[in-house]
């Protein structure tokens, strides 16, 4: 006798409830919660079973509809995600500045259209800092399960003329490619896609698929009994909590690593049954209402917490970011009772009723993102004074412009350089692609021929024997050991006549500088400089466009602490004359930092990185006194 596969489970809106409030308290920032992130993970298995339940039951009952299928998809997700992006409209208004209003549309655009996970891929790491002041950063996933909802129906409906027995064989295949894919996207260093492409995650979506398989004539706890269910469950969450505790953002997933979420997340779907201590905490009360409002929970909570960071200074207090995150469940319920609940119901909104009113929504959405492109943001809101200020704002473009020329010059020096240009290698971060545009800004070594080398802030320059991968994250480890052993990075030193080392020194690296030193005088013959670290401040160019024009210019803050403490350590293990105090170049004896340049110029868009006014100013500063430029005059002569 069959089983009914859809009869309700609380149990699962318990396990929906365990993924999304690890995700909303992971965005707050408590720390408790930093592999929070693995419950959009949880979220996969969860759809992956329940489609597949659907699916499969009207494919059994030869009453499948391909349109249907999309119908029902479309009311369960898109007349929630268009409340809450319409509502993110005024704060965007209001509270972004033009260039950030650019970027906001054009991710309301990739939502709209189904592409986010691409969308962000190419313009963010889902862990960097910037990403905390992203409103639409979470719909990711909804790009990923929307490409999965795509192309998973057709196939199960394709494979299901060939039996239960073929479409599962098929469908573990197809998982266990994609989680190959997924181990060696992250060793290959593609850390960034392998995080935000369907190809990558599909596996984790098909693992819940599989479940549904294996179950669709006879659950798999029948198998065995209520003791062995209750184990397996109770493992379940014990793999889940291990991986929201343990689990933080050098944790490389989706991987090998991920299966414990996952697997723990599949544990509990198949094994939570009556009886078993797992159902019995799942199907609580208040996990259930929340595992209701999950999906509204999970689109609320990262504007809201977005938003305050656009429009607050300084860090979010725990009380802030926790009256933050009862309201997103405040918010969730509303949107769940009043716009999930009606539109999931043909008898509430009809067919013809749902069509006209999403797709009329949806084009006036597209048209405000596309309006909001067109004219820059909307840029008219800015005065002409304050236009190139607030251009500054773009950190895409501003980082662009800090890569550029370091990128252009990532290659081996020529075969005829001649003795009579020096030859400079510089090898670092993005602080030494500043120092490269300091050099070229001011003509600092207008007859040398630079070459550069990029070593992630992640790996740190480090050139020598030891094993140092204890200091570096666990997803970068692979990508650090090619970077190490490159035949490119040996080659240019046994070229250079100049080597300049520049970084964003941790202070493990910085602590092994003389093994590094010591390494480069074995391998080549050049003159090494080091470069020390720099700090203007903390910038928000909001707040400085609020201020007078005077009052802006004279704007100044402290040296931070872990600068000075870098640049002293470094100092220290430099010879005097190869050492260049880049904090002392920008910002002069201290203790204060200026944040214009006497020409009215900001120093840095973002605290650490320099504009090109301020590379400029850097250049002109290190030129006039620093042990590099005396070195290169003297190479001069």
């Amino acid at each position: 006798m069959l089983v009914e596969p859809l009869k309700y489970r609380p149990e699962i809106d318990g396990l929906r409830a365990l993924a999304v409030v690890p995700v909303i308290l992971f965005h707050a920032g408590f720390d408790a919660f930093r592999g929070g992130f693995v419950g959009v993970d949880v979220f996969f298995v969860i759809s992956g079973y329940l489609i597949t339940l659907i699916i499969e039951k009207e494919c059994r009952e030869g009453r499948f509809s391909i349109v249907n299928f999309y119908e029902r998809r479309a009311r369960r997700i898109l007349p929630a995600l268009f409340v809450v992006t319409t509502a993110c409209l005024p704060f965007a208004w209001a509270w972004m500045l033009p260039v950030e209003t650019v970027g906001f549309a054009r991710s309301e655009l990739a939502t709209l259209t189904f592409v986010p996970n691409i969308y962000f891929w190419a313009k963010t790491s889902y862990f960097g800092t910037a990403a905390e002041k992203l409103p639409l950063l979470h719909t990711w996933s909804l790009g990923v399960e929307e490409q999965f909802y795509v192309l998973y129906p057709l196939f199960i409906v394709a494979m299901w003329r060939s039996g239960v027995r073929a479409c599962g064989t098929a469908l573990v295949v197809v998982a266990c490619v994609s989680f190959g894919a997924s181990e060696w996207a992250w060793r290959a260093g593609k850390i960034s896609s392998d995080f935000f492409f369907a190809p990558t995650r599909a596996w984790e979506l098909l693992l819940g698929a599989l479940v549904a398989l294996v179950s669709q004539r006879r659950p798999i706890y029948a198998h065995i009994s209520v003791a062995w269910s209750n184990a397996a469950s109770l493992a379940g969450l014990a793999l889940l909590a291990y991986s929201v505790a343990q689990f933080d953002k050098n944790t490389p997933t989706p991987s090998f690593y991920a299966l414990l979420p996952t697997v723990g997340a599949s544990l509990i779907i198949a094994f939570a049954v009556p009886g078993t201590a797992a159902r019995y905490l799942l199907s609580r009360a208040l996990m259930v209402r929340i595992g209701l409002i999950s999906y509204s929970a999970y689109l609320w909570h990262q504007p809201l917490l977005a938003f305050a960071r656009l429009r607050m200074i300084g860090e979010l207090s725990w009380q802030v970011v926790s009256i933050l995150c009862v309201a997103s469940l405040v918010l969730a319920y509303c949107t769940w009772r009043y716009v999930e609940i009606p539109f999931r119901r043909p008898s509430v909104v009809p067919r013809g009723l749902m069509i006209r009113s999403l797709l009329s929504a949806w084009l006036v959405l597209v048209g405000i993102g596309l309006a909001s492109e067109a004219s820059d943001g909307f840029s008219g809101r800015t005065p002409i004074g304050d236009r190139s200020l607030a251009a500054l704002a773009d950190t895409d473009a501003q980082g662009r412009y800090v890569l550029a020329r370091f990128a252009s010059l990532d290659r081996d020096f020529t075969a005829n350089g001649g003795s009579e240009k020096v030859r400079v290698l510089v090898i670092g971060d993005s602080f030494a692609e500043d120092f490269v545009n300091a050099i070229f800004e001011s003509r600092l070594l207008a007859t040398a021929e630079i070459r550069t080398f990029y070593i992630s802030p992640t790996c740190q320059i480090y050139i020598g024997q030891r094993d140092v991968a204890e200091f570096v994250s666990r997803s970068s480890q692979p990508d650090c050991a090619r970077a190490r052993a490159s035949r490119a990075l040996e080659q240019r030193i046994g070229h250079a006549d100049v080597i300049i080392l520049a970084a964003s020194w941790a202070p493990w690296a910085a602590k092994m500088l003389p093994d590094t030193l010591l390494q480069l005088t074995k391998l080549s013959r050049a003159q090494v400089f080091v470069v020390g670290p720099k700090r203007i401040g903390d910038i928000n160019i909001r707040e400085l466009l609020s201020e007078p024009l005077e009052a802006r210019l004279q704007e100044a803050q402290p040296f931070a602490a872990r600068t000075i403490e870098l640049d002293r350590t470094l100092a220290l293990l430099t010879s005097p004359d190869r050492y260049v105090r880049m904090q002392e170049a920008i910002c002069g004896h201290g203790p204060q930092c200026r944040l214009f340049t006497p020409e009215g110029s900001l120093i840095s868009y973002d605290g650490v990185h320099l504009t090109k006014e301020g590379a400029a100013f850097a250049g002109r500063n290190v030129l006039a006194g620093s042990p590099l430029a005396r070195f290169v005059e003297n190479f001069r002569r």
